[in-house]
């Protein structure tokens, strides 16, 4: 039978799994590698992009999928501040991150990349270059941070000389990073290849997009996002330039980014040689309270195409 091969292909190979971004759609990734664990599948590699990063740390560290589940379901609306420390005046976010950092620390249950169990990498967004940056070793939660710092929500990271923001600004789904997996599985949770098809129709998306996001803002954020642009038109200093990133100048670099890493299709995903899409559409990417529904469309998934039911 036809799941008889797949499962069979995946046995008795080094199989590697990349974990892709989309915020709350990202904790279908744990119901996708618990049936992949329960179906015998020893999964020897991990990459990781935003929402893929905290999980596939996770992961990667040996924390038990019932630990995650608390942790995920345990999110709603009246404890967001748990996870969202939100501040104002916004210079390049809402959100500090210094609670997802804490959190981090109370439930990893070691520092370093080393110390994890199975291999694994995670992938940031330098602002500036529009490069990726990936993190392999030394301090784990800073990496973290920085793969899961969504432009214009969180503040973004400074590190080593980088301002860090999302990686899946610039590698949504990093198979690339999977090499040492002679099985690449790829867990999609956004469909990038209609984002990329709509990002060729709409070239004037980053305009359009900025607009919108500056005409909504609420009147404090949009007096002090002005204050701040006017700001960086008085220095052109480099070092003027990365104190000052504001929040219209990150979103803008990071549309840039996206937009040109999409068209160019830098997605590798022919270089998976299974992917695994979560029917996440219906959930918003900071529906963080409807972690159940994006848990139960990952064991749906993964099941379905191992033909596990």
């Amino acid at each position: 039978m036809e799941n008889e091969k797949i499962i069979e292909k995946i046995r008795g190979r080094k199989v590697g799994i990349a974990l892709g971004s989309g915020g709350a759609k990202g904790i279908s990734h744990i119901g996708v590698l618990e049936v992949l664990t329960r179906s015998g599948i020893k999964i020897e590699e991990v990459s990781g992009c935003s929402i893929g990063s905290i999980i596939g740390a996770l992961f990667a560290a040996g924390v038990s999928f019932e630990k995650m589940k608390e942790l995920a379901f345990g999110i709603n609306i009246r404890n967001l501040w748990k996870i969202f420390d939100f501040t104002l005046p916004a210079s390049s976010g809402f959100v500090k991150g210094k609670a997802v950092e804490k959190l981090l620390a109370e439930v990893l249950p070691v520092r370093k990349f080393e110390d994890l169990q199975i291999p694994f990498k995670c992938v940031a967004a330098d602002v500036l270059t529009g490069e990726q940056v990936v993190f392999s070793s030394g301090d784990l939660i800073p990496a973290i941070r920085a793969s899961i710092s969504i432009p214009g929500f969180f503040v973004h990271y400074e590190y080593q000389n980088h301002i860090l923001v999302d990686g899946g600004i610039v590698n949504p789904l990093p198979i690339d990073l999977l090499t040492d997996s002679e099985f690449k599985i790829a867990v999609m949770v956004d469909d990038y290849r209609i984002l990329k098809k709509f990002l060729k129709s709409r070239l004037t998306l980053k305009e359009k997009i900025e607009k919108h996001l500056f005409e909504s803002m609420t009147p404090i954020v949009k007096n002090f996002s002005e204050r701040i642009k006017k700001n960086d038109e008085s220095e052109k200093s480099e070092q003027h330039k990365k104190n000052q990133m504001n929040f219209l100048g990150i979103l803008s670099h990071s549309i840039d980014n996206m937009t040109q890493k999409l068209l160019k299709n830098d997605l590798s995903l022919d270089k998976a040689d299974l992917i695994i899409n979560p029917d996440v559409r219906k959930i918003p990417i900071l529906a963080f309270h409807e972690g159940w529904k994006s848990y139960v469309a990952g064991i749906e998934a993964a099941e379905k195409i191992l033909k596990m039911k």
